[in-house]
Order: C-alpha cells, then structure tokens, then sequence
C-alpha cells in the first residue's frame, strides 16, 4: 500500500521534545513501515527540518514543505500516485483537496481540534473514545465550552459510523523505574489545560516535592507561568526543572526527561480543572505509566479511558480529592509494574493493524 501521511503543518514531524500530534504521526508512519508499507510522511514548515531537509528510514520519507505545499506540483503529483492519504494537518485542507480529486483519504485527528471535523465523505478517525464523543455531540449542534458554536453547515456525524484508533507510544524506549525517589511530577506543555497551578496548590496543600518541567507553547501563556512562579516564591517544596535544550542537545534532552519522570513517585496532571478542558489523548500519561509512575487525573476524557482507579493511578475529580489520594498514598496498594504493563497495551505495533484495515476499506470504497 502506498500511504502518504500529511502532518501537522507548523511543528517538526517528528517532535525532538515534547510532541503530541507530530509524535503520534510519526510512530503510525513507523509501524506502516514495519509492515511493508510504502509510507510518505509530509511536515510544513521550514522550522520542521531546516531548509527542506529530507530524512529517509528504510522506506518512509519525511519532507519538509511550506505550508502552502498543495501548490508544489512535485507534492500534488505524489499525492495523486498514493493509494490513501492520512490527513492530520491543522485545518483539513488535503481531506478538502483528495475529496475533490477523487483520491482516496481519511481525517486522523491528532492534532485535537475536533471541532474542525471534516465535511463527508473525508473519513473522520478520531484517537480515543471521549474524542469520537466530543466530535458527535459537536456534529449535533452541542454549542457548550468545550466547542465554539456549530455552524449550518456542519455535518452530523452518525456514532455507528465514527472510528476511532488509539496513537502508539514508543513505550517499550522507556526505562522502568521500579523504586522511585521522594518527589511527585508535573509535566507537559504548560497551559492553564494542563492545570499548573492546581498542581501547585495541591502540592503545597499536602507539603510534598513537586518538580515542574515542560515547554511554554506561545508568548501569550507567559503570564500563567509567572502567576505560578509567584505562588511558590521562596518555597523549597516546588522546584522547575530546566532541561537541555532540544534544538541543540535532543539526546540529552530526551535522556534528562526520561530521567526526571520515571523516578518520580508520581505524575500529578490535572488536566481541564481550570478550564473545562476534555483532554482526547495524552502521550505524557502513556509514558508515565511506562515508567511505571502511578498518575493522578481527573476522570473525564482519555484517562478515564485508561487509569483503573488504585491500580496503576488515581482518578480525581476535585483538588480536594487530589488532595486526598497524595495524602493516603502510600497506604494504597499501587504496582508500578501494573502501570508498565498497561502502558504496553499502546507499544508500536498495536493499533496499527485496525488502521490497516481502515485504510483497506476505504481504498475499497468504505465512506462514513
């Protein structure tokens, strides 16, 4: 099968940091090698790979394009010779492109923005449950906080018809940590979605160590960062992490965060108590509990998916109860081998096969 993957078109494909939907794209394109496919991978932005470098892995080519990349005869021609297109671009516009020349393509959204589902028939694939969800109930004309409002031209989705296909994580890469040093995590990008600062207030609230690293996505979460910076003044209990930069040093970048999060007690991630935000995926959960590190989140969105309440986490729908289960710790009988374990269960070469059999579908006809 020839597969061409276009990525997001603003961000390097694949992430030499923290990524999200870029790493989600590169680990399918990964696994579509590893079966024999003829795999494409298409990133925008010269930020991506400087200077329209290309990276070769056996057979999969990544490319660098601008973001107008649709206008580059080159580009237009190696999508109309693929057999399938996977779009996971911002905005849609291949999904739009492939519909009205006839080829062949399903919408994978990695990148979130589910209220920028695709119009039929581009074969919309969501990566979780609670994102199928969020798109039907967005595709209903819900107009609630999670969406802006539904516009007269929005399609309704059928929830017989939606997929969805879990991303792969490169977990079996992650060092397990059986024994863990004294200090809880939080981790990601920060964002007022990420909950920072709830983190914060439920550290200080317990008196334990909290380590805080991340990346600042945008200039405009800056004043967030420094509210959470002036909350903890002069108090020993959070520190903030720096890792090396990943633009020069990637390896002792990835290598320091893998340190970081596999030795914590615990990953503290209070995703959307500040905002309301339903989190559709979460590639730091996946690793943390690779790691073997139990995570603290509340039960709405993708963890409630995953987390099996005591086991191999805590689902917390409150700070109070955050609070509650940090306090009590260690008087539950958390396995960090089971936290392994059930992050195996999203290892390379897993969900892969169900995308095949999407793909072969479509190529046959299958619209939905």
């Amino acid at each position: 099968m020839n597969v061409i993957i276009v990525s997001q078109l603003s961000t390097r494909t694949p992430p030499l940091t923290y990524g999200k939907g870029e790493k989600m794209n590169w680990n399918l394109a990964r696994s579509l090698v590893n079966l024999g496919h003829n795999v494409i991978l298409i990133a925008g932005s010269a930020q991506a790979l400087q200077g329209g470098e290309s990276v070769s892995t056996g057979n999969l080519t990544t490319r660098v394009e601008r973001e107008n990349f649709l206008e580059s005869p080159s580009i237009k021609q190696k999508l109309l010779n693929a057999d399938v297109i996977i779009d996971c671009s911002e905005y849609k516009t291949v999904a739009e492109w492939a519909y009205k020349n006839k080829k062949k393509c399903v919408s994978w959204f990695t990148n979130g923005n589910i209220w920028l589902y695709p119009r039929p028939p581009y074969n919309f694939v969501a990566v979780s449950k609670t994102q199928r969800l969020l798109a039907l109930y967005n595709s209903a004309g819900y107009d609630g906080p999670l969406f802006p409002p539904a516009t007269s031209n929005t399609y309704r989705l059928n929830i017989n018809e939606a997929e969805f296909v879990y991303p792969e994580v490169d977990v079996e890469a992650l060092p397990f940590v059986k024994d863990p040093e004294d200090y809880f995590l939080w981790f990601g990008r920060i964002h007022p979605n990420r909950g920072l600062l709830t983190a914060i207030d439920i550290a200080l609230e317990n008196r334990i160590k909290l380590k805080v690293a991340g990346i600042l996505p945008s200039s405009n979460i800056q004043g967030y960062l420094d509210h959470c910076k002036e909350r903890t003044a002069s108090n020993s209990l959070i520190e903030y992490v720096s890792l090396p930069n990943a633009d020069t040093y990637p390896s002792e970048n990835e290598k320091a965060k893998q340190d970081l999060m596999s030795h914590a007690k615990g990953l503290i991630l209070p995703l959307g108590l500040e905002t309301g935000y339903l989190e559709p995926f979460s590639i730091t959960l996946i690793e943390a509990l690779a790691h073997g590190v139990p995570v603290f989140v509340p039960p709405y969105g993708f963890p409630r998916e995953v987390i099996e309440h005591t086991k191999d986490g805590f689902l917390a729908p409150s700070k109070a109860h955050f609070v509650h289960f940090i306090e009590n710790f260690d008087s539950f009988e958390v396995d960090r081998n089971r936290c392994h374990e059930k992050a195996l269960k999203f290892k390379l070469g897993t969900s892969v096969h169900k995308f095949v059999q999407l793909l072969d579908e479509v190529i046959g006809g299958k619209e939905w």
